[in-house]
This record gives C-alpha cells, structure tokens and sequence, in this order.
C-alpha cells in the first residue's frame, strides 16, 4: 500500500550571512510567521522543509530573495523602506498522492517609536529642557520675537514628523505641535509647545496733566492738544510747571520753574 504520509518533520531558515531561525515546529501547524530584526538588509534566504516520509516529495525548498535596498525617506544608509510580507509555500506530497502544505510568512519588524531624541528652537536666545518623555512645553519670548522656526528630530529613523518649521507668533499664548508618527503608522505622538510672546510694551509719549501754580492754561488740558497759553498778572515773576507722564518709563524733559 503507497505511504499516505504528507507531514513535514521540520522547517530550516537560514540567510546568506548565516544567520539562522529555527521555529517552534508542530507538523500539524501549517502556517508560520518569521519576523525579522528592522534596518537589515536580508537578501537571500534558504527554506528547506523535510519530509517525515521518505517516500514523499517536497517542493517549494530553495532561495528566496526577501528585503529592501530601496530608500525614500531620508538619506541614511543603513535605512530601508518597510518590505512587504514574503509567502512561501512548502508542498509535501505523500506517496500515495495527498498533499499538504504548509506556508511560511516572512516579514520586518514594524518600529513603533514615536518618540523625538531632540526638540530644537533656532533663535538660540531660547531653549528647551527636552526630554523625549515630556510632551508639554511653555516659553515666553520677548514682544520683539514675530517667528520662531522649531525642529524636532525623530529618535526613529522610520517616524515621521509633522509640523518642524517656521511659525508665526501671535501676541499671548500659541500652541504649536509637533507630531511624531511611527513607521507603523499607528502609534503618536505630539509635543506641544506653549509660546507666550509678551504683548506690545507701552510706548505712549503723552503726558495726562500739565499744572502751573500761577494762572491757567488755555485751553482746557487734552492730551493730544499740544500748545497751551497762561495768563498771570503784571507783577508775576516767576511760574511753577509741573506734567505727568501717561508711560511712566517715558522720560520727561522741561518741566521747570521759569
């Protein structure tokens, strides 16, 4: 009678640079996943299944080529894009015929670091305390500071970051993101920054009053008004002219006894 035996008794994998996976092998699991290390950059790979039976046939052992040198998103070396998956499929026929596969599932590892090594402000008169862990920030800059330009640098090579770049500053509070999103495409992170940029300092050069201990001024004291005349008697010698400033950092000039 023709052996019916259509199991495999193991599953050997091995890369070109010797680096060997042996998975957990049941004969009776017909599916296997491989998940290999990020940012390496395997070529080719041997798969080898043997058969329980002697008497049966395998096909589907051989070289696979699995990897990537293809770069997109940035300019390291060591850096290639996400692979998709490899399936290969190992088929054991019996000697009497029946077949059985069994698939093995290569694939990457998918970085989920979302985290950014560095979060830096161009004007150099201001810095933050960074660390990849605090995700809120509060800076308050000079009523002068119109811009500033943030970076931050992902500690993953694979993350994206989205908001890095010049950002108009509002008088009062503004709130700028930063957002980190990992090579899996799932896992986020934003670092916010709260900027306060001082509001507008007072520059008034008004005075509010303009006092004489002799006679009046006419016309009435305006601010905006800026010529004045007193009347005094005949037998009046001198006058005292007292102002007060509206900013009281102004620096007031001519008020004297004549």
């Amino acid at each position: 009678m023709p052996d019916d035996n259509n199991y495999l008794m193991n599953i050997n994998i091995e890369f070109e640079d010797e680096y060997k996976i042996t998975p957990e092998f049941d004969r009776e699991v017909e599916e296997y996943r491989i998940t290999l290390p990020r940012y390496y950059f395997y070529k080719n790979i041997t798969i080898t299944g043997e058969a329980e039976s002697a008497k049966a046939t395998v096909t589907g052992n051989g070289v696979y080529s699995y990897g990537s040198n293809i770069n997109t998103k940035n300019s390291n070396k060591n850096y290639t894009d996400y692979p998709n998956s490899k399936e290969v499929i190992l088929q054991v026929m019996s000697e009497a015929g029946e077949t059985r596969e069994y698939k093995i599932v290569i694939e990457q590892e998918i970085d989920d670091n979302a985290y950014l090594s560095n979060l830096e402000i161009s004007n150099k008169e201001y810095t933050l305390e960074f660390n990849k862990e605090t995700l809120e920030y509060e800076l308050e800059v000079k009523s002068s500071v119109e811009e500033l330009t943030i970076i931050g640098t992902p500690e993953s090579i694979g993350a994206e970051v989205i908001g890095n770049g010049k950002k108009k500053l509002e008088y009062g509070e503004n709130n700028i993101i930063i957002k980190v999103v990992a090579e899996d495409g799932i896992t986020e992170k934003d670092y916010v920054v709260k900027v306060t940029r001082k509001e507008e300092a007072d520059i008034s050069n008004y005075l509010i009053s303009i006092e004489t201990d002799k006679g009046e001024l006419i016309p009435k004291f305006e601010k905006t008004t800026f010529y004045y005349d007193v009347d005094v008697p005949y037998d009046v010698t001198e006058i005292n002219i007292t102002a007060t400033k509206e900013n009281e950092m102004a620096v007031l000039i001519g008020e004297r006894k004549v």
